[in-house]
């Protein structure tokens, strides 16, 4: 489905800067050893990726790629940054999901409000469009109250006949 499409391309985009930082951490021919000047540097450059996009690195991912014996301190400002985003994101989710929830109901009221209208058709309601009496023929109610035959209306619902007068009773 579209919403399915959209988060696999989406974690794919963020992929990258997980990539971006994974890359900097191998040592030349793609090994993991960062034990020299040049390596602490090249950590370092690493570490500087997460901080400034630490809301597209997902941390748990990020911490797997780093070297187990390197101190928490050294990706601590990463990880606080990568929480603080993580919560306002969380809080403007939950706000969001509120604010539908609030409309899903507003629609359901205006919809029930619509359905429980009631249209009372006796032997002298005559048809605006025609002239004749409805009676127990099948019968079209247009959203400002005007009923007529099924036969005299519009499929369009929105654009009622054009009846000179009606008085609804």
């Amino acid at each position: 489905d579209v919403q399915d499409d959209v988060e696999a391309r989406l974690a794919l985009d963020l992929d990258v800067y997980l990539d971006l930082v994974a890359v900097h951490l191998e040592g030349p021919g793609g090994e993991d050893d960062l034990s020299g000047k040049d390596d602490a540097e090249t950590l370092q450059k690493a570490i500087g990726l997460l901080e400034k996009y630490y809301n597209k690195v997902d941390p748990t991912k990020a911490l797997k790629l780093l070297p187990a014996e390197m101190p928490v301190q050294s990706v601590l400002q990463y990880l606080r940054k990568s929480l603080r985003y993580t919560w306002s994101e969380q809080r403007r989710q939950q706000v969001t999901r509120q604010l539908l929830r609030v409309q899903e109901v507003k629609v359901k009221k205006e919809l029930i409000d619509e359905q429980v209208q009631k249209v009372v058709i006796d032997e002298n309601t005559i048809c605006p469009v025609c002239g004749r009496p409805i009676g127990t023929s099948a019968i079209l109610r247009y959203p400002n109250g005007v009923v007529v035959h099924l036969s005299c209306g519009s499929p369009d619902l929105s654009s009622p006949p054009n009846v000179y007068r009606y008085l609804p009773s």
